[in-house]
Parts: structure tokens; C-alpha cells; sequence
């Protein structure tokens, strides 16, 4: 293949990304032009660029592919989203998120490789109209990667995390997936993690009743359901006249 072929290719598959640039990297051909590059070359540099910005990490490779259960958000079909990495912004990529490892990887579009991000560089992202964001330094949440599930006059957050497990049928290890994903309320005195019932009455003491109400006609238990019940005391919480 020669490398007009090549930088054909390559201009033509960055072409067809909507990638988007807020504060975008130095133009390469901006970086090159002193060197007096002939066309062909400096086309390529340009297009090489964001590969080699973006698509740089350690490849990555789907395990457990067999197993019922599986380690993604949500499915694991990949998702298509928009990321800030590393000062920059782009997409829509396709991406998974795994929140067994804690890591995003990216689907690249000219070869199909799936690559794992610098979680470092990753400072926020959606996936499937969700949004995500890591937290770096704060005095209540540890480091990582939290999605934004309401926002009203209260915010619920989540800390999405799988556990991977094993079991044994016909002395055969089969890898099980076990969701164990916290959830925080964020109100005036700042976040609180809720994992009881109780947790919920000691922070909204004045919603009391009706917390309790819609809990004892929901038809699944608070364990069995959290964040579907976090999402519905939210809405309750968060009505005209509440007094949040």
C-alpha cells in the first residue's frame, strides 16, 4: 500500500467522526509546517494525530465472554457516548464501560480494536444519554467515576462497581457478576451514602411519612430494587413545597 493510500484512508475515517475539540490539541500541520513536509506527509501527521493521542492505551479484550452475567454498565452491547479526556473533548465514540476493572475502553473505528483509556485522563463521559464524571479530590466520595442519576433541589449519584465471583456446577468454575454499586444523596450538608432504609429516614426526617408510604405499596423491596426506590424518593423529595 502506498502511502498515498494510506493517508487516503486515514483522512477519509477521520472524516466520518464527528469528533469534537473545545480547546483542541495544536493542529500537527501547525506543528510540521517549519519543516516544509510535503503535502502527502503532512497529511498523514494530521491524521495519525488524534489516533495517537486518543488510541495509544493497552488493547483490550472482552473476558468471560460465556458467562450469564457480564462486567459492563448497562449491556454488553457497546454504547455510544462522548468523552473529555485529558483536557480535550470527542466523540461520539462507541465505548464499554467496565465496572469490574473501573475502566472505559473505546471501540477504534478503522480497525475495530478496543483500546482501555488512562482512567487518569478520563474527567467525564456519557454513555447512553447518562453522565458520568470522576472525581479526583473530595472530602466525601473516594476517587473515581460517578454517574449522575437525578438532579433537582437534591442530586442522587451512583458509583457503579461489579464484583466478579465464581461457582461451581459439575466441578466446573462458572464466573458470576455481582452489582454492588453505591449511592449517595447530595443535599446542604453535603453527600451521605444510603444503604438501609433507615439511612434514608435519618437524612429526610420531614419526609418520613411519605417515604414510608410509597415504600410499603412498592411491590419490590428496597434491597431487592435500590435505585429504582432512590429515583422514586428522589421525585418525592424534590415536589413544589417539600422543603428542601
Amino acid at each position: 500500500m502506498t502511502i498515498l493510500h494510506i493517508v487516503f484512508n486515514w483522512v477519509a475515517f477521520f472524516s466520518s467522526i464527528p469528533a469534537v475539540f473545545t480547546d483542541s490539541p495544536p493542529a500537527p500541520s501547525e506543528i510540521t509546517r517549519a519543516d516544509s513536509l510535503r503535502l502527502p506527509q503532512r497529511l498523514y501527521a494530521d491524521a495519525t494525530y488524534l489516533s495517537q493521542y486518543l488510541f495509544n492505551g493497552a488493547r483490550y479484550h472482552v473476558y468471560d465472554r460465556h458467562a450469564k452475567t457480564h462486567q459492563f454498565y448497562l449491556t454488553r452491547d457497546l454504547l455510544t457516548g462522548m468523552l473529555r479526556y485529558g483536557g480535550y473533548d470527542y466523540g461520539p465514540f462507541q465505548m464499554h464501560y467496565d465496572i469490574n476493572m473501573g475502566v472505559l475502553v473505546i471501540k477504534q473505528p478503522l480497525n475495530g480494536y478496543l483500546v482501555r483509556l488512562d482512567s487518569a485522563k478520563v474527567e467525564h463521559f456519557t454513555l447512553n444519554n447518562s453522565y458520568f464524571e470522576q472525581v479526583f479530590n473530595h472530602p466525601q466520595l473516594k476517587r473515581g467515576i460517578y454517574q449522575t442519576l437525578y438532579e433537582g433541589d437534591i442530586k442522587l449519584i451512583c458509583r457503579r462497581k461489579k464484583i466478579r465471583l465464581e461457582k461451581y456446577e459439575d466441578l466446573k468454575a462458572i464466573p458470576v457478576f455481582i452489582d454492588v454499586s453505591s449511592y449517595f444523596f447530595f443535599t446542604e450538608g453535603g453527600y451521605r451514602q444510603i444503604r438501609h432504609k433507615k439511612d434514608i429516614y435519618r437524612l429526610f426526617p420531614e419526609h418520613r411519612k411519605e417515604i414510608r408510604s410509597y415504600l410499603r405499596r412498592a411491590p419490590a423491596s428496597f434491597k431487592e430494587d435500590i435505585e429504582q426506590h432512590l429515583l422514586e424518593i428522589a421525585e418525592i423529595i424534590n415536589q413544589p413545597g417539600s422543603g428542601i
